[in-house]
C-alpha cells in the first residue's frame, strides 16, 4: 500500500481537518504519525511545534499530510504557504520535507506536482 493510500485510508473525509506529521528515520521508514485537529475549514499549524516534535522523534525527514473535508484536493494558497514555512523551519535543523499530501476524493502530492 502506498503512503498516499495509507493516509487516505487512515484519515478519510470528515468535518474536522486533520494534519499528520509522518516522521521518518534515515532509512525513510515511517516511525510516527501525530494527528492534530482543526475546525470545519481550517487548522492551525505552528512551525515551532512541528520542529519541536520532529526533534523529539529525531526525524531525518518528514512527510506532511492533511485532509480537505470538501473532497477537493487542489492545494490552497494557505496550503502552499504553510508548506513553504515548514520547509524553511525544518531546513534550519537539517530535516527535509519529502512531500505534503492532501487527502480528499483522491490524493494530491506536492512532490509529484513539483511543489517540493
Amino acid at each position: 500500500m502506498s503512503l498516499q493510500d495509507s493516509c487516505r485510508f487512515s484519515y478519510p473525509l470528515s468535518p474536522i481537518l486533520s494534519i499528520i506529521q509522518s516522521s521518518t528515520s534515515d532509512s525513510n521508514q515511517a516511525t510516527d504519525l501525530a494527528p492534530s485537529d482543526g475546525t470545519i475549514n481550517a487548522a492551525s499549524v505552528y512551525p515551532r511545534e512541528v520542529v519541536k516534535e520532529v526533534l523529539e522523534l529525531n526525524a531525518a525527514s518528514v512527510i506532511l499530510a492533511h485532509n480537505h473535508p470538501s473532497g477537493v484536493t487542489t492545494p490552497s494558497q494557505a496550503d502552499k504557504l504553510i508548506t513553504t514555512k515548514l520547509q524553511q523551519a525544518l531546513n534550519l535543523i537539517d530535516v527535509s520535507v519529502l512531500d505534503h499530501i492532501i487527502i480528499g476524493e483522491n490524493t494530491y502530492s506536492f512532490a509529484e506536482h513539483g511543489l517540493i
